[in-house]
């Protein structure tokens, strides 16, 4: 009898509680993105969500994302659940505080999803569906990251009345994909019985490259530099940052390396929106040499890793000392030609942009750019040890 292949998938989902706690953090994350979406639900319980942003700063963020991950992890999706779950974190004082204003308004957006649950339905049937297309990269990507078939990516499908916050945002533990049950282009931009755009199709393969990602020993092997292979790998990474080949005196190398760490997890999962664009239109890229957008550091290592990635996930080959070392020299070569005909240029942008590194989602048609912030830098490194 011929062996079958396991197949790997993601386990789509829609939890009420799991949306609405992601739009509540949202309040502190992105409050600009936030009250746009917000003002969507024209639902005045769902507007004073504004009002208890949490203080900012590295524990406000460690918490909130802590109460997230839990929330998937426990399954909770009623208000009472959430509240238990609240006084385990926060205190007395805080509890009551949020209470007052989450409770009603849970029950608003819980009106909202009820209303619109044949939908969300759908939407879970339509994206089933429409994982196919990447379905066997996707077991091949958990053999290079050597992670166990039984651990299966869960992504939940958070719905919006009009504007959603983002694209999609990751974590160790789960990922989840913003969508907008307002149409404003025409159907047949959309995934079929959905509301779902096609061109964000691939936005849970990409997130959850990014899961993968964070439980995998390349990860660690990265961080603590187990090989000279990959202490090479970070060295040539870093080294992109370089403004016209100096270092930047603002940072030590431990403090770059969370940049350069940063770049390569979301490289990984440039390189897997790359692939699910040349197995549907035939091109890894739909902008010519926009790899990965608004981070140029990420951009030039997609294009620099895409072969080697390509070629490893086709053979369900783990990413090792090899590939690193392959890795670094195509890094290194393609900056020594770029010194020769376009040097370096720093680009600016906000560190809450850095996958893997930030609970901050990426905002989609919106640029990111990246601000070396020493305190910014801490609350990363913090953010790394969790995952």
């Amino acid at each position: 009898m011929e062996n079958v292949q396991n197949t790997n998938f993601i386990k789509f989902r829609s939890n009420p509680m799991y949306s609405f706690y992601g739009l509540y953090r949202n309040c502190m994350q992105n409050p600009e993105m936030a009250k746009n979406a917000i003002e969507g639900f024209e639902d005045e319980r769902l507007n004073r969500l504004m009002d208890v942003i949490p203080e900012r700063g590295t524990n406000a963020r460690i918490k909130s994302d802590l109460i997230h991950k839990q929330i998937g992890k426990l399954n909770i999706s009623d208000y009472n659940g959430f509240k238990d779950l609240m006084s385990t974190h926060l205190s007395p004082q805080e509890v009551d505080r949020f209470d007052k204003i989450l409770k009603p308004a849970f029950e608003a957006y819980s009106l909202f999803y009820a209303q619109n649950k044949e939908v969300i339905n759908q939407n879970i049937e339509a994206m089933n569906s429409a994982q196919s297309v990447y379905q066997n990269d996707l077991s091949n990507l958990y053999k290079c990251f050597s992670i166990s078939e039984e651990k299966h990516c869960c992504c939940y499908l958070n719905p919006f009345p009009k504007n959603k916050i983002m694209d999609g945002i990751s974590n160790s533990e789960n990922v989840s994909m913003d969508y907008s049950l307002t149409k404003n282009e025409v159907s047949d931009n959309y995934i079929e019985k959905s509301n779902i755009l096609k061109r964000k199709a691939s936005t849970p393969f990409h997130e959850t490259t990014h899961f993968l990602f964070f439980n995998s020993q390349f990860k660690k092997d990265i961080e603590n530099e187990t090989s000279s292979q990959m202490k090479r790998l970070v060295d040539s990474v870093i080294k992109s940052f370089e403004k016209e080949g100096k270092q930047n005196n603002n940072f030590n190398r431990e403090q770059m390396k969370v940049f350069a760490i940063g770049a390569i997890n979301e490289a990984f999962a440039a390189c897997s929106t790359a692939l699910y664009n040349e197995r549907t239109i035939g091109n890894p890229t739909i902008n010519e040499n926009e790899w990965y957008h608004g981070w140029k550091q990420a951009n030039d290592l997609t294009r620099q890793m895409y072969p080697f990635f390509k070629e490893y996930v086709e053979n369900g080959k783990p990413f090792d000392t090899e590939f690193a070392n392959k890795l670094s020299n195509s890094v290194e070569i393609d900056r020594l030609k770029s010194k020769v005909t376009n040097p370096l240029t720093e680009n600016k942008a906000s560190l809450t942009e850095l996958r893997g590194l930030s609970t901050t989602p990426k905002a989609s048609n919106k640029p990111q750019t990246i601000t070396y912030s020493p305190n910014n830098l801490q609350l990363y490194k913090d953010k790394r040890i969790r995952n």
